[in-house]
């Protein structure tokens, strides 16, 4: 049952805008001010400070007058939200890392984007990956995405609104590259439950999936929010992201394996097959750079060996693969390889 906000046409609705910041002190004030300078009137900021052990604090100073301070023992990013979102007032809640940014129209934007589709549930614009040196990514949504909306029948100039169900479409992948693309309706969020503070990197992903079960989704294909790469974000530099982002979207869809329609479980179900192989793949080649590499994407294939998604024989193969000379490995290459395209194209 899909439950309609009902924004009044003469006001405008208080936005929350819950800030979650761990060690963020060089990019906290940037962020904080993209905040204050959007053109939207009527919205709260709340910073939940996730135990930092830098000067962001003292970084927040300036603005402790204008802002809600929540500072916790560190938790991770998913239970700072949830700390967040309890303080919050708003009837929409918007989420916004403390190292990204937002341009000046995203909120009246989004605001607009959900009186003229009140059905939505989730509420995401497009924005850039950038860092010190510039941009690095000019879309975040990926092609299949944009194409979906590209194909929607439903849309307003920049508006775009999914009429069918986009559950599917996320459930073979994550769409929304950082949470500081959406805004929710709090009474979707009430109805949906917490984000999951299991799941380290992968809970926004886990939140989609839950709101899209029962909602459509309203998205803005217009660059509204810079998203910050740093090696040192939970994610970790760019070689390693791939791999924990499947680990944990692993986690994700072995969740809503269980709650998944009966129509969708296969679909599923195949899914975590195909993202096990990546994984046992990627940490293999990874492990390839150096010692250190190598010992960490080996304890990596052997926590692998007790989810049993993937048969152990494979793991076992890469693994061994790993250790053994690279001559021996350039051998057995074409082995696993065909065992893999076996196991992937099996049903």
């Amino acid at each position: 049952m899909r439950q309609n906000l009902q924004l009044k046409e003469t006001m405008n609705p208080l936005v929350s805008v819950v800030v979650t910041t761990y060690n963020q002190a060089l990019y906290i004030q940037q962020t904080l001010q993209s905040v204050f300078d959007q053109t939207y009137p009527n919205f709260e900021v709340i910073v939940v400070d996730d135990g930092s052990t830098d000067d962001t604090p003292t970084k927040l100073g300036p603005f402790m007058d204008r802002i809600v301070y929540v500072r916790q023992e560190n938790q991770g990013v998913a239970a700072s939200r949830n700390a967040g979102i309890r303080k919050a007032k708003g009837e929409l809640v918007a989420l916004l890392d403390g190292d990204d940014l937002w341009e000046l129209g995203k909120l009246a934007i989004q605001v607009e984007a959900l009186r003229r589709f009140p059905s939505a549930g989730l509420i995401a614009v497009n924005g850039i990956e950038f860092d010190e040196h510039g941009v690095i990514g000019t879309s975040l949504f990926d092609r299949e995405f944009l194409d979906r909306l590209d194909s929607s029948t439903e849309s307003d100039h920049q508006f775009k609104y999914l009429p069918e169900s986009c559950y599917r479409l996320f459930l073979v992948g994550n769409r929304i590259w950082t949470a500081s693309q959406v805004m929710i309706p709090r009474c979707v969020l009430e109805r949906v439950g917490p984000s999951d503070s299991s799941l380290p990197i992968a809970s926004d992903y886990d939140l989609y999936l839950r709101i899209l079960k029962n909602y459509r989704m309203a998205a803005v294909d217009k660059s509204l929010t810079r998203w910050r790469y740093l090696p040192s974000s939970a994610s970790g530099p760019r070689e390693l992201r791939p791999l924990r982002w499947w680990d944990d979207e692993i986690r994700v869809l072995i969740k809503h394996l269980t709650v998944a329609n009966a129509e969708d479980r296969d679909l599923v179900a195949n899914q975590i097959r195909m993202w096990s192989i990546c994984l046992v793949r990627g940490l293999y080649h990874y492990g390839l750079n150096d010692l250190q590499s190598k010992t960490w994407a080996s304890w990596r294939l052997i926590g692998l060996l007790q989810r049993k998604r993937v048969p152990a024989a494979i793991v076992i193969a890469y693994l061994g693969a790993l250790w053994v000379p690279q001559k021996w490995a350039i051998t057995l290459r074409p082995y696993i390889t065909k065992a893999l395209r076996t196991l992937a194209t099996d049903r």
